[in-house]
């Protein structure tokens, strides 16, 4: 079913994934993962945790991404009528598809179906980092932050347009991915790089959390951006093109023993560039 849009003109409205994050990761670092001599390594104090991306339709785009190698993890229809899946990786990250299904029930689905009407794509990037921490950062930028704790994990968002796309999370209680969830045909483990639009704020709060900045970027065909060694992934950040920033690529990791399979392309897929580490694509 495709996502019922709000009419022209509608105010945006700000909103973060705040009653979505059910299907809690079992956090597996990699320590043996190699670092770039160019990128100074971290403190380990933010980790990339997932991508959220917005879709029209939700069937659709677990149809494309299933073709294209990945393993789909069914979700669930919330009573506010947004509706989830997932594609979880092997080494805790994942990715979110999200859709808005009928009339939007509040203003979490209200603001997904307002970021919808500029078209699919990275609507966040979530970052695990300790409250507190991002509390100090933000402070520390001449920026305000927002704590909303939870049952089974503690949200905090930074009221700046720089981080509009940005949110910030720990988890209380953890659960294990099954094998099966975790194995894609295509040997995609875990997301390497997310590219997102913000500012020298999120640059700012990204570093005073202990992220270093790389010397090397991502590359001729990719804006022009600051990258970042987290503790878990790089974090890449362009100018925003618009007034809402968005997660424009995420490249990954991959099994190098799965080189046969499914590969992606180059356009955007459901708004967002795919590409696995090694390709540089």
């Amino acid at each position: 079913m495709a996502a019922i849009r709000r009419p022209a003109g509608t105010a945006p409205v700000l909103f973060v994934a705040l009653p979505l994050l059910l299907a809690l990761p079992h956090v597996r670092p990699d320590p043996a993962r190699a670092r770039s001599p160019s990128c100074p390594r971290p403190d380990d104090r933010v980790w990339i945790d997932h991508v959220v991306v917005a879709v029209d339709d939700l069937d659709v785009a677990s149809s494309t991404f299933h073709d294209l190698g990945f393993t789909i993890r069914e979700g669930i229809l919330h009573p506010n009528g947004l509706r989830t899946g997932y594609i979880k990786f092997e080494d805790g990250s994942y990715l979110e598809l999200m859709d808005v299904e009928g009339e939007p029930r509040d203003s979490l689905a209200a603001g997904y179906a307002t970021f919808l009407d500029r078209g699919e794509g990275g609507a966040f990037l979530a970052l695990r980092a300790d409250p507190a921490s991002v509390v100090d950062a933000a402070t520390a930028a001449g920026l305000g932050a927002r704590l909303s704790p939870g049952r089974a994990f503690d949200i905090v968002t930074v009221p700046a347009p720089a981080l509009g796309a940005v949110f910030f999370l720990r988890y209380d209680r953890r659960s294990e991915d099954s094998p099966a969830d975790v194995t894609h045909a295509n040997g995609a483990t875990g997301i390497a790089v997310a590219l997102v639009e913000g500012g020298e704020d999120l640059v700012s709060v990204l570093v005073a959390l202990g992220a270093r900045r790389c010397e090397e970027g991502l590359g001729p065909t990719d804006p022009p951006a600051t990258t970042l060694e987290s503790g878990g992934g790089r974090i890449a950040v362009t100018a925003s093109a618009g007034d809402r920033p968005r997660v424009l690529a995420v490249r990954l990791h991959r099994d190098p023993s799965s080189h046969d399979g499914p590969s992606l392309p180059r356009e955007p897929v459901h708004g967002v560039r795919l590409g696995f580490a090694e390709t540089g694509r």
